[in-house]
């Protein structure tokens, strides 16, 4: 959790995520999909149906 006053510099917090990523980089893991389609096609429509458009 990044919180006011984490980091003193813009650069440092820049240097901690870089270096998260590339560990996270190290050993990736394969994320699957568990949405089905129809699913997400009934939220869009919600959406656009509340949203003025």
């Amino acid at each position: 959790v990044v919180r006011e006053g984490s980091f003193k510099h813009v650069k440092e917090l820049s240097d901690e995520i870089l270096g998260y990523l590339a560990d996270r980089n190290l050993n990736p893991i394969r994320y699957t999909w568990n949405a089905k389609g129809e699913n997400i096609l009934r939220k869009i429509q919600r959406a656009k149906q509340a949203l003025p458009v």
